[in-house]
This record gives structure tokens, sequence and C-alpha cells, in this order.
């Protein structure tokens, strides 16, 4: 069985995105706060619990870790075949590595995927494939459902080596 994925949420998920921005490492201040008020030992024991009840040490993987294990070379053809000046909302931000990659590991953490078993994981919409990328390289069982309207996505995941069946999801069809 997959486990279910997808980032099309309801509202009450959107109001949440904020928490899907990056965080930089805490500051010794920050540190010492979390010992004091007690969130350092419920960190610890969640950690330890999960290398534990999963016979795995969680992954702690960078954004730039990310980054450079994808072919730059390759990468750089599809950014240039489909990039345009000012992208917009439009489907070619979704170059712009610097931005996504850590969008999709804090997605990957907010879901606690670093720390749990290895899982199936099916993500619908998969887009660019980003996300399915990092929960692959921590040892999941991967598998993205997209359409296939744009050429560059299917590029992409192609270079990401991921999985995709092309399929249209509708309301009340099997």
């Amino acid at each position: 069985m997959y486990r279910g994925v997808s980032f099309s949420p309801p509202q009450a998920d959107v109001d949440r995105a904020i928490s899907l921005r990056y965080q930089p490492p805490l500051r010794l201040s920050q540190k010492i706060g979390k010992i004091l008020t007690g969130q350092a030992f419920d960190s610890a024991r969640r950690h330890t619990r999960a290398i534990v009840r999963n016979r795995r040490f969680p992954v702690r993987i960078t954004p730039g870790a990310v980054i450079k294990s994808i072919d730059a070379r390759r990468f750089e053809e599809i950014r240039r075949k489909y990039a345009v000046d000012d992208p917009g909302d439009a489907p070619p931000k979704y170059f712009d590595l610097e931005h996504w990659i850590p969008i999709n590991l804090q997605r990957v953490r907010d879901l606690r995927l670093d720390y749990a078993p290895r899982s199936r994981i099916l993500d619908l919409g998969c887009g660019a494939g980003y996300f399915l990328y990092i929960n692959k390289s921590l040892g999941h069982e991967i598998l993205g459902l997209d359409l296939d309207d744009l050429p560059m996505f299917r590029e992409l995941n192609e270079l990401l080596e991921i999985p995709r069946i092309i399929a249209r999801i509708g309301a009340f069809q099997p």
C-alpha cells in the first residue's frame, strides 16, 4: 500500500504554508532555550524511538547535497530548453532548485518521512518530482501520478529517474 501524499491541499493546509519554508540551523540561544523548556528531551525521545522502532537511523540531508546529486549538465540542458525570463506562476519557475529543494525537503521533514521506516509513497500530481526524488534518496519506494501536459515535467522526471504513471483522476470515475 502506498502512503498517499498530495500537495494540492485544502485551505487549512494552505494557511500553514509558512511552516514549509526552509529553517536554518538553530543559534546557541535557541538551543539553550530548547533545553530549558524540555523541547530538546522530547526531540531526543522522538528520535530514539524512531531509531529503535524503525531499525534505521534518520538521514540528515541538506538542500545543497540534494542539488549536487542532480546531474547539472542535463539539468542545465532542460532549463535552457524551457526557461523564460520572468516565469511568474508558470511551470518554468520550478527550475529554481535553490528555492524548491529546501521547500520539498521541509515537506519531507514535516511529514517525518526522514525518520519513517522505508515506505511506499504515491505522490498525486508529482510535477517536477523533487519531493519524490528526496524520498528516493532516503530509501523510500516512490511512484508519481501526473498528467503528461508539460514535456518539461516529463524530462525532469526522467532526469531524476522518478517512476511516473500518466493518468487523469476524475470525480466518480474508477
